[in-house]
């Protein structure tokens, strides 16, 4: 990424949120920035693709994942972090979710931190959103009591209880 940008690649979980903020503050600092511009930018046709694979219409291939991160500007480890989290994102099974999460997590100097626990009877891998820090032993592992009162950004599709 070039060094005028201000958001920062490692602190984002979900590539469509990325590639949002990316676009705002792309436009934000050049108005004329558009999806066709970062289209002829990405060397592919539509212009709409951008978009629809921000609203979650669409997914990234192989070959765009390398499209996009050479537009932005990417270093190797950026690039290495995007693909991991487009394919963390893409995931179908819990088991590849958590492989690509790890993965991610050796690129991030981040308070997050991941923690499996058992919620009732379900088995929920989580991303702490540390703000405030959470101590765990607050956390029961035989009965997930008071999970509900906890923030959590949950592995498996980013809900919110």
């Amino acid at each position: 990424m070039n060094k005028t940008q201000s958001i920062n690649i490692y602190d984002y979980t979900d590539y469509r949120q990325f590639l949002h903020a990316y676009y705002k503050e792309q436009k934000a600092r050049n108005p004329a920035f558009s999806y066709r511009y970062f289209a002829k930018k990405a060397g592919f046709n539509s212009s709409g693709l951008y978009k629809d694979i921000v609203d979650g219409r669409t997914g990234i291939t192989r070959s765009l994942i390398m499209r996009f991160s050479l537009a932005m500007k990417f270093s190797s480890k950026q690039q290495e972090y995007f693909e991991m989290l487009v394919y963390f994102n893409e995931a179908k099974t819990v088991d590849e979710k958590k492989l690509y999460f790890e993965r991610m997590m050796k690129y991030r100097n981040s308070k997050a931190f991941s923690a499996s626990f058992w919620c009732g009877r379900i088995f929920f891998l989580a991303v702490l959103d540390c703000s405030p820090v959470i101590p765990l032993s607050n956390f029961s592992q035989s009965t997930g009591a008071s999970c509900k009162s906890y923030r959590l950004s949950l592995v498996t599709g980013g809900f919110w209880f």
